[in-house]
């Protein structure tokens, strides 16, 4: 990030990013300039809630695309137990300098929102901002996906891409990804003579369970029993709603962890699988 300093003369910026939200998100109700938590040393230029749960905060600047206390408060929001996401609002001509596009980079990997305003007072949206709970960089994944080669990947990599704009649908979509495999796993074990019919057509959890109880999977017992305990865990996150914004940041929380354990669970299902001489074939999840 190459942003410093303090931002100033932005009374422009906030009504011009006001207005914006008024008309696209019918937003009625802001606070200006008021602190954001008490847990939170910071006074944005503007925040409103957006639905029942989600705090948007904005931060305005004259100087910078990326404001230099919106990265040192990120850490502080993530630890709030709170939906929180925010934007940084600037004028449209710094995204015309290299350091702007610098800038640009740093807020779109970790999650913030952009916004610029011309001099005529108009207003666009660049990036959408997604609560910071949920936030998995760029870097973070292609680690997490580091071993993962051809049509594996480029599912997992669909599957990120779609965890980006919907956190839970993101996880539901790993946990196709570690269904669709268990299933080609049991029907090589089947056609291998070493479960029948019956228990390769079961459900996943019940072959995972099949394969713990068999000799032949005595050296992989650990993976399985992780895939197994992933897909009882977080198949179905995107259809639990929750009731309290409390229960919103847990879900959005565990959706951070779901995704990173469904990545992991898939690279060590093939490689376990590989270890006990069954070769599975991933096939296209779209």
């Amino acid at each position: 990030m190459s942003s410093a300093g303090l931002t100033q003369n932005i009374d422009w910026l906030n009504l011009a990013v006001e207005g914006y939200f008024k008309d696209r998100y019918a937003i009625k109700k802001f606070r200006r300039d008021s602190e954001l938590r008490r847990d939170i040393s910071w006074r944005p230029s503007l925040s409103f809630k957006k639905g029942k749960h989600l705090t948007v905060v904005v931060e305005c600047s004259e100087t910078y695309a990326y404001p230099p206390i919106m990265g040192r408060k990120k850490n502080e929001i993530m630890d709030a137990e709170e939906l929180i996401s925010a934007y940084a609002v600037c004028p449209s001509e710094l995204l015309e300098t290299p350091a702007g596009q610098e800038d640009v980079k740093a807020l779109r990997s970790e999650g913030f929102g952009l916004i610029t305003v011309d001099a005529s007072g108009n207003a666009v949206e660049h990036l959408k901002p997604v609560p910071l709970i949920q936030v998995i960089g760029e870097g973070e994944f292609r680690t997490a996906a580091r071993d993962l080669k051809g049509v594996t990947l480029t599912n997992v990599r669909h599957a990120f891409d779609q965890y980006q704009n919907n956190p839970p649908s993101g996880v539901m979509k790993v946990g196709e990804i570690v269904e669709s495999l268990v299933h080609s796993a049991a029907l090589v074990a089947k056609t291998q003579g070493i479960i029948n019919a019956s228990q390769a057509s079961a459900s996943v959890a019940n072959v995972l369970k099949t394969m713990m109880e068999l000799n032949y999977f005595s050296a992989i017992h650990q993976e399985l029993s992780r895939a197994r305990a992933f897909v009882g865990t977080y198949r179905n996150t995107a259809a639990h709603t929750p009731k309290t914004s409390k229960d919103e940041y847990v879900k959005y929380r565990d959706c951070r962890h779901g995704f990173l354990e469904g990545v992991h669970v898939v690279n060590s299902f093939r490689a376990a699988m590989t270890k006990v001489g069954l070769k599975i074939v991933s096939k296209s999840i779209m």
